[in-house]
């Protein structure tokens, strides 16, 4: 059962060229925003996402997907392969 958090994330460019981005750390079955929320949403482009936490991982709103940075929304489950060999390369190409 993934009830390690949620997210949504839309875009609405008749309002900001920013996406909007919503996250909360509980399951999203026991989030009565959601209900109250989701049949107002109207968009072309939807991200959702529901969290099952890597074990000994902390759940908090920082860490539930989708992500935004500027006007990117996106999300990403899983692992990079060889990523140690990439890791300077990534962390030295992103700003503080």
């Amino acid at each position: 059962v993934d009830g390690d958090g949620f997210g949504l994330g839309w875009y609405d460019h008749a309002i900001s060229p920013e996406p909007a981005r919503l996250a909360f750390p509980d399951p999203a079955w026991s989030n009565p925003n959601l209900h109250n929320l989701a049949h107002l949403l109207k968009t072309e482009l939807l991200f959702a996402h529901v969290r099952a936490a890597s074990p000994n991982s902390q759940v908090s709103i920082s860490n539930c997907h989708p992500f935004k940075y500027k006007n990117w929304l996106f999300m990403h489950n899983g692992g990079l392969a060889g990523f140690p060999r990439m890791r300077r390369r990534i962390y030295n190409s992103v700003s503080d």
